[in-house]
């Protein structure tokens, strides 16, 4: 069975092919557009030329997945912990 998700075919052919590909694109899908990031798993095997988890954790050592695939992303990211630490500090206080 072929995905169709991206638009892109050969990131679809990647989410297909490499289940760790369609998992990381799933996790980035809770902090982009769909297509975006069933796409980063294709800019990941791009930047850093591996598709296994082993190689791409030794050659991003100091690089989160979202800092990869776009500096956008890692801002959302950042966004989002520091409203999650937010929101607990005033649950916090709250008791």
């Amino acid at each position: 069975m072929s995905l169709h998700i991206t638009g892109d075919t050969a990131a679809d052919e990647l989410l297909t092919e490499n289940p760790l590909a369609l998992l990381v694109g799933m996790l980035l899908d809770q902090q982009v557009p769909m297509e975006t990031a069933f796409a980063g798993p294709l800019k990941i095997q791009q930047r850093t030329e591996a598709t296994d988890a082993a190689t791409v954790a030794a050659t991003a050592q100091d690089r989160s997945v979202a800092d990869i695939v776009s500096p956008e992303s890692l801002a959302k990211v950042r966004e989002h912990k520091k409203a999650m630490k937010a929101a607990a500090k005033a649950a916090k206080a709250a008791e």
